[in-house]
């Protein structure tokens, strides 16, 4: 579903962080105290092409959109956007800030500050995280 060139993704990740906000935005999602749905996945490893720490115990479940689960987790250089489609294949974007857009053939989903506009025609899964 979204399995999509890796380029393309890392691609969509530069472009963002060169037009990205800085990495103290608000973001609402990841502001929430955590609950025990909140851990990523046990099937899910940290890319080893990714020089940023990542903080795990900042993860959040945004929610979920047709067979996939969404989490938001901070980094030591802003913020990523977590996929775990199917159960099985998982897909990350990460950036200094928001926005964050990422994408395959079946659903492209966006990370916007609190104050960010929503994209025209996107299915809000939670504050800060868009299907479209």
């Amino acid at each position: 579903m979204l399995r999509t060139p890796f380029a393309a993704l890392l691609a969509m990740a530069a472009a963002t962080m060169l037009t990205g906000c800085s990495g103290g935005i608000g973001i609402s999602d990841l502001d929430r105290a955590a609950t025990e749905t909140d851990g990523l996945p046990a099937g899910w490893t940290y890319p080893d092409s990714m020089d940023v720490e990542f903080i795990e115990e900042s993860a959040r479940l945004a929610g979920a959109h047709d067979d996939s689960q969404l989490w938001l987790m901070r980094t030591s250089g802003g913020l990523c956007l977590v996929v775990y489609a199917d159960g099985a294949s998982d897909h990350w974007a990460c950036s200094g800030g928001a926005p964050i857009t990422m994408g395959g053939p079946d659903s492209r989903f966006t990370v916007i500050p609190d104050d960010g506009v929503a994209p025209e025609g996107a299915v809000a899964i939670s504050e800060n995280v868009y299907a479209h």
